[in-house]
Formats: structure tokens, C-alpha cells, sequence
């Protein structure tokens, strides 16, 4: 007994310590780990100064911002931002985080749109709806990769937010894929616009009646996923929809 007291003693001081040893010893096994394990660039594969970095300053330069576009359909407008060319660098990390087996990629890709994402009042919106996967594709793949990124974009948003009304709420379920259409990436633009054709629907009308959604997708290229997901979503009323994508091209 009196050794297990004298050992809670010893356990209490260390408790009541200043934060400054426990951070010490937290840096210590960075650099250990760093020295054993060193990070090293997601797509050049050079060393990083920095363990929480995943991409060297040299692909980081490469990448190529865009500017805002408005797309039309019809009578259908929407506003759409995408925040890079979908070239180079970033197409490849892109297709190695949908295909490869890579969702850890996703704080990286997230962290790339938030410095953009000020262009857009998120404040002004309760929902992120990413784009979604038919059943089929999720389950061969694991994980829909814009469901992904809405959650982070989302968290990170709410951080700073004080109420519950204030939030950015993610919808994952309600905007479903009903056809298991082929992948667009080998069609034309006439071929994508009728592969999507009708692929979608809203399970839930209601939650999207009259609210202000952000529809989310990793990259636009002709936009035919997207016209197809915001014609679904104004026939359940949405008021307004904006358009968000990591890249364009």
C-alpha cells in the first residue's frame, strides 16, 4: 500500500505540472518520429521539413488557381466556384485519393479550397450536400471522397461558430445516385450529359424546401454530374444552390 500511494503522489505532481514538460516531450516524439519515419512530398516523394506538410513547396507551386464561373442550363442558374486547374500535380493527387485507396489525403485537399472558400458566405447556408456514389461504386471504392471533404469543410467551419443554427449541417444521405451509371471520365460531353441523365433524387423534400444548399464535388469538368444533382434539388425547392469543386477541367 504505501508503494502504490507514494506512486499516485508521484502521478498527481506529474498531473499538476506545467503544460510546458508535456509539450516537450509531445515535440520529442515528433522529432523522433520524423527522424524514423520522415514525411516525405504526396507526389514527388522529396523529404518535408514539416511532418503535418504533404506537399514539397516545389509541387505546391505548381498548382494553378482558377476564378469564379456562373454556368447556365436552360433556365437553370446556379453559381459554381472551382478553386484550380485539374491539371499537373494536383490531378494526380486527386486520382490517387478517389482510386488508390487514399482518404487520408482528404485534410490536404480541404485544406487547398479554404483559403477560396472565403469568396462565398457560408454563413449564409444550412446544408453541404456532396455529390454522391451510386451504392455500388461506394462499396467497391469504401468511401465517396466529396462525402469526405464536405465533412471536413464542415467542421472546420464550425469551429468558430457559437449556435447550433449557425452550422453547417452535412447531408449524406438524401441526395442518393439511383442509377449505377459508367464513369465519365473516358466520355464526351454529350455522352456525360445523357450517362447522368435522371441519375438522382431527394429521399427527403422537406429538409431541402426553401434552404440555401452548398452541392460539393471534388472536380467538374463538363458538368453534367452537377446540373443533373441541382435540377434534383430545385424540383425539392431548394431557394438557392452553389456549386463547390476542389478543381475544373
Amino acid at each position: 500500500m504505501p508503494f502504490i500511494n507514494k506512486c499516485k503522489k508521484i502521478y498527481h505532481r506529474w498531473s499538476d505540472q506545467d503544460s510546458v514538460v508535456k509539450k516537450s516531450i509531445s515535440w520529442l516524439t515528433r522529432e523522433v518520429q520524423q527522424f524514423f519515419f520522415p514525411a516525405v512530398c504526396i507526389h514527388c516523394h522529396n523529404y518535408l521539413p514539416q511532418p503535418a506538410d504533404w506537399l514539397c513547396s516545389t509541387c505546391a507551386e505548381t498548382l494553378e488557381p482558377t476564378t469564379q464561373t456562373r454556368l447556365f442550363s436552360d433556365s437553370l442558374a446556379f453559381d459554381y466556384y472551382a478553386f484550380y486547374q485539374y491539371r499537373g500535380v494536383l490531378k494526380e493527387v486527386i486520382k490517387r485519393f478517389k482510386y488508390h485507396d487514399c482518404p487520408y489525403l482528404t485534410n490536404g485537399l480541404v485544406g487547398l479550397m479554404f483559403p477560396w472558400l472565403s469568396q462565398i458566405d457560408l454563413l449564409g447556408y444550412r446544408q453541404i450536400v456532396p455529390v454522391p456514389l451510386h451504392v455500388n461504386r461506394l462499396r467497391h471504392r469504401g468511401y465517396n471522397q466529396s462525402a469526405l471533404m464536405a465533412l471536413k469543410i464542415a467542421k472546420r467551419f464550425n469551429r468558430g461558430q457559437k449556435t447550433a443554427a449557425s452550422r453547417l449541417k452535412v447531408s449524406l444521405d438524401n441526395l442518393v445516385r439511383i442509377k449505377d451509371t459508367p464513369p465519365q471520365v473516358d466520355l464526351d460531353a454529350l455522352s456525360r450529359s445523357k450517362n447522368v441523365k435522371d441519375a438522382f433524387r431527394i429521399k427527403n423534400r422537406e429538409s431541402v424546401d426553401g434552404k440555401s444548399i452548398l452541392l460539393l464535388d471534388d472536380v467538374i469538368t463538363t458538368g453534367s454530374t452537377v446540373r443533373e444533382c441541382v435540377k434534383e434539388l430545385h424540383r425539392a425547392g431548394a431557394a438557392r444552390i452553389t456549386v463547390i469543386a476542389l478543381a475544373t477541367g
